[in-house]
């Protein structure tokens, strides 16, 4: 059995996702403190969208559940693009894929949990791909974001 883990909110860099625009995050919870817990996780992060600021459409390898937590989105999934707020929660199937916009001119923020998907998984940093081209050009159109 570890020890409890503590992440001080002013001790964890914010740092700025150099794939979406706009999109800035701290990591809750990596691989390495889900193994020493001995849960199955990828990672948690905290994540805060400026205005204007979008997570473009991309899947993972993993399940991702996204808790928002401030503002007003744009969500978008299979069913295509719609607005939600505060408390909505989004579960996202491994090989999904999805993309969140800010809709209001205050960031909006979200607590994202990322957790392998199928048995025998390990804890590791999942993997992301983000659409090419067209396809992101179509969806952030469809967003009023192109």
């Amino acid at each position: 059995m570890g020890t409890t883990i503590v992440h001080q909110w002013d001790d964890l860099a914010m740092v700025k996702n150099p794939n979406h625009p706009e999109l800035y995050q701290k990591t809750f919870l990596n691989p390495a403190d889900a193994d020493h817990a001995d849960i199955r996780a990828s990672m948690i992060l905290y994540e805060k969208l400026e205005k204007g600021g979008a997570v473009l459409p991309h899947y993972h390898d993993v399940c991702e559940i996204i808790c928002v937590t401030k503002g007003r989105v744009q969500f978008y999934c299979e069913t295509g693009w719609v607005e939600y707020h505060a408390y909505d929660t989004f579960i996202v199937s491994a090989g999904q894929v999805h993309s969140v916009t800010n809709i209001h001119d205050e960031p909006s923020e979200q607590i994202s949990f990322f957790v392998p998907a199928g048995a025998g998984v390990k804890n590791e940093v999942f993997k992301t791909t983000i659409l090419e081209g067209g396809e992101v050009e179509r969806l952030m159109k469809m967003a009023g974001k192109g």
